[in-house]
């Protein structure tokens, strides 16, 4: 008996391309919808809570310290020092008493990183004046940045120092070592402050003096 021509099977070659599309379009939609319960990964793998409409990812306000696409960092800071010295006595006389000076002026400084969440190199240089003694200070520094928050960045650095001193018509170079302490506080994804609390030992013709310094100032990403 002969099958009338609606009843005809498809070929099963179709058969298999509509199965395959059916299976496609499926896995999709289930994709989907895991994306949209799914919570967003922060740089180091930490889960962050999905953002509002009118908010970013947290991963993407700061990326722990340093944002995906730079490494660079540009800042300056107001800043103010005291030097603490006492000249060095010979044997018999009295030691001289401990002389401290206030220096207030600002610096500009140029972040790298080196290790991407590791490690950055700082170079800065200062200006201070107490009275008619001027002081140029340059510091270069490796520091250790700790990602406690997408907004709050504390870091511990150390380094070489050097000094130019003037006064009058004299100039004097010191040489010494400085560590750091500080925080950057990052209000936008690419624009903060630095707060920072430094001490220098420098070794001059007459002993040691000591030098901490306090420093506050924006810094921005680039």
């Amino acid at each position: 008996m002969t099958r009338p021509p609606y009843a005809t099977a498809p070929p099963p070659g179709r058969r298999v391309a509509a199965l395959t599309a059916a299976l496609a379009l499926a896995c999709v939609a289930e994709a989907r919808a895991d994306e949209g319960d799914r919570e967003v990964e922060g740089p180091a793998g930490h889960a962050l809570e999905p953002a509002g409409d009118d908010e970013e990812p947290e991963g993407r306000v700061h990326g722990g310290h340093h944002k995906e696409h730079t490494r660079n960092l540009l800042g300056g800071k107001l800043i103010g020092l005291v030097t603490i010295a006492r000249a060095h006595a010979e044997e018999g006389e009295e030691p001289p008493e401990v002389e401290q000076s206030p220096f207030f002026g600002g610096s500009v400084f140029y972040e790298r990183e080196l290790l991407r969440n590791k490690l950055e190199f700082e170079i800065q240089f200062a200006l201070v004046t107490s009275g008619d003694v001027h002081v140029a200070p340059m510091d270069i520094l490796l520091k250790r940045a700790f990602h406690a928050h997408h907004r709050v960045t504390p870091y511990i650095g150390g380094g070489p120092a050097l000094e130019l001193v003037t006064e009058g018509d004299e100039r004097e170079v010191l040489l010494g070592m400085t560590a750091a302490s500080g925080v950057y506080l990052w209000f936008t994804r690419s624009f903060g402050v630095d707060i920072e609390l430094d001490y220098t030992l420098l070794v001059t013709d007459h002993g040691i003096e000591h030098a901490p310094c306090f420093g506050i100032g924006p810094v921005a990403h680039f």
